[in-house]
């Protein structure tokens, strides 16, 4: 019943076509009726939510866990405005909302008397994995989606893993897209094994291509420079290289269109700036004189 009342919310449009005939072929009549679809509101859509909330806790006997995922992608402005909005949901009885985010969207939440009012718990804040542990999700992932019986090469040595653990302070989500990133690039007959200075050179050649050789050498020098801080401003940038703010502006409308920078966060008038997560493929280091070949291969 709720699957058929989600098709009748979704559908676009349904015929009903009626025909007609007397006895002896004589006064055929022939109609057909266009029902539009209801119109779909914030009303409708909480009613059938709370439908299945309904239907879920009657034949389970269990309250419902919402879990909502990477809160930190939005922007504080943005966050706040949602959650404001969202108030009364997140009170509906029976269900248990979970938000993960980093150290950010707990401090949006304590800013908000409005919502954290409404929270019981206080945050649980999780460590940073280790090496070792990030090694051993990595290859329980392989283990996992590998094919039947057959054997898989891990595409990067330790080294090349380090080096992108301390680039991103082990976070495992950027780590994992770095490596993902970087064996999706290069595609041999042979398979691949990753050092350092590989893993470097083809990350940053992905970076060249798809952001850096659009940019005017101005733009990326500033763009370099705010890959080094979590966050800056256009006062801080205009200061370090010397330049009117009016011409910082421009540079980071060409850099935010580009994809290589967001406002991370507003303060009155002022905006800060963060660097997109892979421009930090900028700052990994390849060895000039390091003899091992760029690549290595399994045989």
């Amino acid at each position: 019943m709720l699957f058929k009342k989600l098709e009748n919310l979704l559908e676009i449009e349904s015929y009903n076509t009626h025909i007609g005939a007397s006895i002896g072929g004589f006064g055929a009549t022939y109609n057909k009726d266009i029902r539009k679809p209801t119109k779909i509101t914030t009303h409708t859509l909480n009613d059938f939510f709370l439908e299945i909330v309904s239907d879920i806790t009657d034949k389970t006997k269990h309250d419902i866990i919402i879990h909502y995922n990477n809160l930190e992608l939005f922007d504080e402005e943005t966050f706040k405005l949602l959650f404001n909005n969202l108030r009364d949901f997140f009170q509906i009885p029976n269900i248990h909302f979970i938000f993960v985010g980093n150290v950010n969207v707990s401090s949006y939440i304590q800013s908000m008397p409005r919502i954290s009012s409404i929270l019981t718990d206080t945050p649980i804040h999780i460590e940073t994995l280790n090496i070792d542990e990030i090694k051993e999700i990595i290859k329980k992932r392989f283990n996992i989606q590998k094919i039947s019986e057959t054997q898989y090469i891990i595409p990067y040595d330790d080294y090349a893993l380090t080096s992108l653990f301390d680039l991103w302070g082990g976070n495992i989500r950027h780590i994992l897209n770095s490596l993902s990133t970087a064996v999706t690039e290069i595609t041999e007959e042979r398979a691949i094994i990753f050092n350092k200075n590989s893993l470097a050179y083809t990350l940053q050649n992905v970076l060249n291509n798809r952001y850096l050789n659009a940019l005017t050498p101005k733009a990326k020098k500033i763009l370099l420079e705010i890959i080094q801080h979590k966050e800056i401003t256009n006062k801080t940038i205009s200061n370090i290289f010397k330049i009117p703010s009016s011409n910082v502006s421009s540079y980071l409308k060409e850099l935010n269109e580009q994809g290589c920078i967001y406002v991370k966060s507003k303060i009155g008038k002022d905006k800060f700036w963060s660097a997109e997560p892979t421009m930090k493929w900028a700052l990994l280091k390849i060895e000039k004189n390091d003899q091992k070949s760029i690549f290595s291969f399994d045989d």
